[in-house]
Formats: C-alpha cells, sequence, structure tokens
C-alpha cells in the first residue's frame, strides 16, 4: 500500500522561548526538513502536520503558526499509545484506543531533533478553512 502524503513548504511558523532566564539568549539556528500532511476529507475540521525541527541551543518549543487561509489555530500536541486502528494518526493502545492531548510545550536540545511524527508529537491544526490536498504548500 502506498501512501499518500502532501509535502508542504516549511512555512509553519515556531516559537521557541530561550530557557535560562535572561532574556538575551536566542537560538541561532532552527531547523524544520521533513515536513509533511496527510491530506483531509472534505468537511474534515482538523489536520496534522509532522515535521523535524533541530535547533543549535538547549530550548523550549511553546507554539506554532499556520496560515490563516489553512487553518486558524496551530497547536503542539502529543499522541500515546501504539497498534490498534488508531490510523489517522498513526497510534493506539492495544484495545484500538488512541490518546490525543495538548501540551503546553517540547524540550528542545542542541544536536537532537524533535520529531514530529505519526503516533507521537504533532502540530495540530484546528477549524481547517478548507481541505489539505495531496500537493498542498503551505
Amino acid at each position: 500500500m502506498t501512501r499518500r502524503l502532501a509535502p508542504l513548504a516549511a512555512a509553519v511558523a515556531v516559537v521557541l522561548a530561550a530557557c535560562g532566564g535572561g532574556g538575551d539568549e536566542r537560538v541561532d539556528q532552527l531547523t524544520a526538513t521533513g515536513v509533511w500532511a496527510r491530506p483531509t476529507p472534505v468537511g474534515a475540521t482538523n489536520g496534522v502536520v509532522y515535521l523535524e525541527l533541530r535547533t543549535d541551543r538547549r530550548d523550549e518549543l511553546v507554539g506554532a503558526q499556520v496560515d490563516a487561509t489553512v487553518a486558524r489555530v496551530a497547536s503542539l500536541h502529543a499522541t500515546s499509545g501504539a497498534g490498534g486502528h488508531a490510523a489517522h494518526h498513526g497510534g493506539g493502545s492495544d484495545d484500538g484506543t488512541v490518546s490525543m492531548a495538548s501540551v503546553e510545550s517540547f524540550p528542545a536540545e542542541p544536536d537532537e531533533p524533535l520529531v514530529f511524527e505519526p503516533g507521537g508529537n504533532h502540530l495540530m491544526l484546528e477549524d481547517l478553512t478548507r481541505p489539505i490536498v495531496l500537493g498542498d504548500r503551505f
């Protein structure tokens, strides 16, 4: 079976908050790679974005934004569980349930990718303004 994915231009904005409390530290390099989303059916109200982020300093991802022509809100989410039938997010438990929750932040470590993938962390696009289709760039 071939999965049909919607590759995205890396126009997903992410917000990092420098740790350390001094306020003068900043991330010099933030790299997003492998950005993609599953196409959504007509009428779907939510979608997901997956990607890998790398930063050059210990930091914290505290938010994301998406173009308002795609969705009204982008939020940080984590999915837990494995197996089952939760194919929409790629995860689930042995009894077929999946647990997904909004999170305040994700820690980001230098030289360790912050991975957003099916069955784990992801960016949730809420209140879609249109379906996400194969080949979309936003």
